[in-house]
């Protein structure tokens, strides 16, 4: 019995230490959980960093449901939705059937503004106008109230609008001077060349659609920087006042739209910018041999196009009419790009044979950001192929790019949905580089990038020939860590 006793302590005592151990480590290095799911309480900014002046990718509809990647400490989650990575305030979203309402609550029902409004993405004048609602428009109010402005839904689209222009009466609040009405009638005019309608005064500012040359528009009376209020069948935005003209007026101007001047081919993956210049925002990218349609205005050595229907800049040395390459400088196929997102000088922090990069990882590069900063940076795709493999252990991911070859990167924490035989398309969101504590964490943040072959032994294969990351090659020059310190501007 006294033997029994030794053995049964004896295995107490080595399950509390297993177990205390186990929880030591987890404490120390945890793992990533399984993939949470949550849903907006409210039309809900997607945006580009952890941070309410973080550029707005897109505006996420009431009752969305999205993926969280990662919980942060300042109110934001890392999100994906629809394929589409960004944050979003946890105020905004339910996870497991959580509140997270906003409002103090409210009227629900029917309502119709009063005066043309904004629809905005949130509940202040600082926010984004989705559209604009005409006066008298029909909406249903969702019961959400916050500084003045009410959740709404219109004709599909949810969103916030100032209190003062609703009613559920019919009875006027007039134009009181409230900071965001939307727009009235003050005289007609014409365009002179095809027109960006945007949501502000601003050619930073989303892009409706786009008037053709000669149509006819209701001036609001607002005017802001250049810009005129005006009405364009049905839609209330802002367009350039250089190519509005109320008897014939001039041509030029710095916010043309999009027409049909032709086709052409882009030479190269290349970057679909909102404005002629490389410090514009990049919309997407573009693969190689891709038709674009040509909107025949150019600026700066770059071209208006049209590309599934997104219009944009993208440079001019890429773009063929009939053939013939644009590289200019040896742009390669087109097959790889940079997968960090562009507006910032990275530095390659290991080489080719340097440090750990030896064996199969001989050609390969570190990247971090010469600024700092460089945890939490989004990663895309530098390829277009199928998913091989998602190994949360290392933050590895590789993309079979149906050639022989596999794109691979490591140390990032990738969204879940990228399971093995995911298509995926080169300049798609795939996740964020991992902080201490993340998927595949290695001392110090950065994505580790290479190409392997797909078949028999893993074959490291350098960035050159066919196989050039945005045009420029990294032959092997031999010696040790190669390249290393050379800072790129994705």
């Amino acid at each position: 019995m006294a033997r029994a006793r030794i053995r049964f302590t004896r295995t107490v005592l080595l399950t509390s230490l297993l177990v205390g151990l186990l929880g030591a480590t987890l404490a120390v290095e945890p793992i990533r959980a399984l993939a949470a799911y949550a849903t907006t309480t409210s039309a809900l900014n997607l945006r580009a960093s952890a941070s309410s002046s973080g550029a707005i990718r897109l505006v996420m509809p009431a009752g969305a449901t999205v993926e969280i990647v990662r919980r942060l400490s300042n109110g934001y989650y890392r999100v994906l939705y629809q394929g589409i990575g960004g944050y979003a305030h946890s105020d905004y979203l339910s996870v497991g059937g959580g509140s997270g309402t906003p409002s103090n609550g409210g009227a629900t029902g029917s309502a119709r503004t009063t005066s043309s409004l904004n629809l905005r993405a949130g509940p202040s004048a600082a926010d984004r106008v989705l559209l604009v609602m005409p006066s008298g428009a029909s909406i249903t109010v969702t019961g959400e109230s916050s500084n003045g402005f009410l959740g709404l839904t219109y004709q599909g689209t949810s969103g916030w609008a100032s209190s003062t222009y609703i009613t559920t009466s019919g009875a006027s609040s007039g134009d009181n001077g409230s900071s965001d009405p939307g727009s009235g009638n003050a005289g007609s005019a014409a365009t002179t060349s095809s027109l960006n309608l945007r949501s502000g005064a601003s050619t930073s500012s989303s892009v409706i659609l786009v008037m053709p040359s000669g149509a006819s528009v209701t001036l609001t009376g607002r005017t802001s920087r250049g810009f005129s209020g005006v009405t364009y069948q049905g839609t209330t935005g802002w367009a350039s006042s250089t190519y509005l003209s109320t008897g014939g007026g001039s041509d030029g101007g710095s916010d043309p739209g999009s027409s049909n001047a032709g086709s052409a081919t882009t030479t190269s993956a290349l970057k679909l910018r909102s404005g002629p210049s490389t410090s514009d925002s990049v919309i997407l990218v573009m693969p190689s041999g891709a038709t674009v349609t040509l909107t025949g205005n150019t600026s700066n050595g770059f071209s208006g196009v049209i590309y599934q229907g997104t219009s944009g800049w993208a440079s001019s040395t890429y773009i063929s009419t009939g053939g013939t390459s644009g590289g200019g400088g040896g742009s390669g196929s087109g097959l790889i790009i940079w997968p960090m997102a562009s507006g910032g000088a990275w530095e390659i922090i290991q080489g080719y044979q340097g440090g750990t990069h030896n064996g199969t990882d001989t050609y390969s590069f570190d990247l971090a950001l010469s600024s700092g900063g460089t945890a939490g940076q989004d990663i895309y795709a530098p390829v277009s192929g199928t998913i091989l493999w998602n190994d949360v252990s290392s933050g590895g991911i590789a993309i079979d790019m149906g050639n022989g070859y596999m794109a691979c990167m490591f140390h990032v924490t990738f969204s879940s949905s990228l399971t093995r035989g995911t298509s995926v398309t080169q300049g798609q969101w795939l996740g964020a580089i991992s902080a201490p504590g993340g998927a595949g964490y290695a001392v110090t943040p950065h994505v580790h990038f290479q190409l392997w072959t797909t078949s028999g032994n893993r074959v490291s294969t350098p960035f050159t020939g066919d196989f050039a990351v945005n045009g420029q090659s990294f032959p092997d020059a031999g010696g040790s860590n190669q390249f290393g310190g050379n800072v790129i501007y994705p």
